[in-house]
């Protein structure tokens, strides 16, 4: 498998606060079965603003030990961006890092409510040829009041990604409904973990694993897990399913 979205870098946001949190986390990912982790601190203005050089430094040295420990566990530089209208800029000033410096940029909305110059940001990245990537849209109160709204996102060109807690009522059972239903009608590309400090999401991935493949079949789960997000890790162009309308009552 590979995690397209983590809090692995120690002190950089609210994810790993140390460096031997970070390790700890990095065995219980490729315990869980992981081969590959895209590091996606959190930049959020004026709180979070660690940029691409920084941590890369920090990856570097992670891999450097993950080398000498003989860990088969490949880990790259992203972030999760707190969306703005100029998030165009800081890709192109080095201060966010795009996903394994390919197109395809991880971002993330308010939880609470809905941005009102969302379009444009779609807009403005695809035209500079970015594929621009929400981060967890099950667990947005609007979504989950009606996921349909994802639907023009998709068709903008926008791709979407959901954690795998989501699944198992981490975050509560609107958002675990939310995340099936939007699972089951072709409307998540990514599996990621949305690791953070204190948790241990990684060592709960069996369940979930074993609770999909019985949803969706092994094959889409091999697909959301590790097909889609190596073409991240490739740059490569992703060939998503039609997404199909969701009927009735969502809550």
């Amino acid at each position: 498998m590979i995690d397209v979205h983590s809090h692995i870098l120690p002190g950089i946001d609210d994810g790993a606060r140390t460096v031997e949190e970070t390790y700890q986390m990095l065995k219980e990912a490729y315990n869980a079965g992981f081969e590959t982790i895209i590091s996606t601190s959190h930049y959020m203005e004026n709180v979070y603003m660690a940029n691409k050089k920084q941590k890369e430094t920090y990856i570097q040295m992670i891999q450097s030990t993950l080398k000498q420990k003989q860990i088969e566990l490949k880990v790259y530089n992203g972030t999760e961006v707190y969306s703005n209208d100029h998030m165009l800029s800081l890709i192109k000033s080095g201060e966010i890092a795009t996903l394994n410096h390919s197109r395809y940029v991880l971002f993330e909305l308010p939880m609470n409510q809905n941005v009102i110059y969302f379009d444009q940001i779609i807009y403005e990245l695809i035209s500079m040829d970015y594929v621009p990537i929400i981060a967890h849209p099950e667990r947005y109160q609007y979504v989950q009041k009606n996921p349909n709204m994802v639907l023009k996102w998709i068709e903008q060109g926008a791709l979407l990604q959901v954690n795998y807690g989501s699944f198992i009522g981490i975050y509560g059972k609107s958002v675990e409904k939310t995340a099936m239903k939007l699972l089951k009608h072709n409307m998540i590309h990514f599996l990621g973990s949305d690791c953070h400090r204190g948790e241990s999401i990684y060592s709960k991935i069996d369940p979930i694993k074993e609770k999909l493949e019985k949803e969706i079949g092994k094959e889409k789960f091999h697909k959301l897990s590790y097909l889609n997000p190596l073409h991240i890790v490739e740059n490569k162009k992703i060939e998503i399913e039609e997404p199909i309308k969701i009927k009735g009552f969502f809550r």
